[in-house]
């Protein structure tokens, strides 16, 4: 019996663990992957395009909401969702602003805000719908911004000062109880991430008769403008002026 001279095998040098390796990559991948579900949470649902999250929201039911005016006859009266400044009435003067406020948070969510100008169109009505009109339509003149800025400080009173504007192209408006005279412009309202605010969208109603110059806005986080639109254009369309 011939004895083997072949050279024992010697025990390799053990390898790393591939299992704890693989362990240990895919907990990086589920932290890299919370991590940007985080920051796309933080800068979707607070800043900008998709502010559904805490502020989600439908509404059903809609109230009479008046502004009296300065004088008999200009005031202006919507039907508005209960949610909205619920329980209160009518406000004298030239400008109310009412809104909803998130449960937690104290975020203004929803806004209506109302104006008249008195006396704009006494004696005057052609030129000023005149003016009003080009002024309007000329988004870069400064006749536009002095239609604007009003607007836009009204909404900013009803929600927050942090937000910036961006309005469409102004257009003709009509509604079951206003025929002529009327424009209409949407915007979006945004702010900072860090501001935790959500994104706004809502419109305004410019509407001139012989006795007052109205401002109506509207408006509401993205989402409930959105996904409530049926509710939103019955708002719009119960608008009354000179009442």
């Amino acid at each position: 019996m011939q004895s083997s001279n072949q050279p024992t095998a010697q025990p390799t040098k053990a390898s790393p663990d591939r299992s704890k390796l693989l362990s240990l990559g895919l907990l990086s991948l589920i932290i890299l992957v919370l991590a940007v579900a985080v920051v796309y949470h933080r800068d979707h649902n607070k800043s900008g395009t998709n502010s559904s999250g805490p502020y989600k929201f439908t509404y059903s039911k809609l109230e009479s909401f008046v502004l009296t005016g300065q004088s008999p006859g200009s005031g202006l009266a919507v039907s508005k969702p209960r949610e909205i400044g619920a329980g209160m009435g009518g406000a004298p003067g030239s400008e109310a602003t009412i809104y909803q406020t998130a449960k937690s948070g104290g975020v203004r969510m929803a806004a209506l805000a109302v104006s008249s100008e008195a006396g704009v169109g006494s004696s005057t009505s052609s030129y000023a719908k005149l003016a009003i009109q080009s002024n309007l339509a000329n988004t870069s003149s400064a006749g536009h911004q002095l239609f604007v800025q009003p607007a836009e400080q009204l909404i900013k009173d009803a929600l927050d000062s942090a937000y910036g504007f961006s309005f469409s192209s102004p257009r003709p408006y009509t509604n079951p109880n206003i025929k002529s005279d009327a424009w209409r412009m949407d915007f979006t309202a945004s702010a900072t991430a860090k501001s935790g605010l959500p994104k706004m969208q809502g419109a305004i109603i410019v509407a001139l008769t012989s006795k007052n110059l109205y401002d109506f806005e509207a408006a509401a986080v993205d989402y409930n403008w959105n996904n409530n639109q049926a509710i939103w254009q019955q708002v719009m369309n119960s608008v009354k002026i000179d009442q």
